[in-house]
């Protein structure tokens, strides 16, 4: 009895708060991978969530078209994927990608019993937000700025400022020591010029 207890697949482990958004674009980005590439099956999932719909319903498929369906199939999956996806998986999406297996574990088929609840759709709409402002930030050697206090920013700005000041300074400096230095040979040689002519 005990050994049946140990052997017994362990639940994956819950996600962060923070890890929640990144699971729902490691979601997105699996419907988005295999949309793209099975044509044919997603055809005949939305045909099977078109005649789900209308075996539930008892109409005529006039209550429910295709790009609907399409939308509802889009969902579901979502919302199986938001459900079966683990921390590994959102590692594999930071890394590179999901493999064929994961994602054909985390989409579910038609995904029949599953609805995208609303905080699930609210937390997935300000993972993606917050990706599109991650990617379309400027950044300055690789950091992005947006992640940077104001009063760093600021501080960095300032030191900036002073070091070309700096910089220019010194330049200032060098070419007037120059031109002095110049203006003194020039004295000198004209002095020895104005001895010589005396002598």
């Amino acid at each position: 009895m005990a050994l049946e207890e140990t052997e017994a697949p362990s639940a994956p482990a819950p996600l962060s708060d923070a890890d929640r958004g990144l699971a729902l674009l490691a979601c997105r980005s699996a419907i988005l991978r295999k949309w793209s590439s099975g044509f044919e099956e997603i055809g005949a999932l939305v045909n099977s969530t078109l005649d789900a719909a209308s075996a539930a319903d008892g109409k005529s498929e006039a209550g429910m078209d295709y790009n609907k369906a399409a939308r509802v199939l889009a969902e579901r999956q979502m919302a199986a994927c938001s459900r079966e996806v683990t921390a590994a998986d959102v590692q594999a999406h930071k890394a590179g990608g999901l493999s064929e297996a994961a994602v054909e574990r985390l989409l579910g088929g038609t995904a029949l019993g599953f609805q995208l609840t609303e905080e699930d759709q609210k937390a997935y709409d300000k993972a993606f937000s917050e990706e599109i402002v991650s990617s379309e930030a400027p950044s300055i050697m690789g950091v992005q700025v947006h992640r940077v206090p104001l009063w760093l920013q600021i501080l960095y700005m300032v030191a900036v400022i002073a070091a070309i000041s700096y910089v220019v300074l010194l330049v200032v400096r060098q070419l007037t020591q120059r031109d002095k230095e110049k203006a003194e040979r020039a004295e000198k040689a004209r002095k020895e010029k104005e001895g010589k002519k005396r002598s």
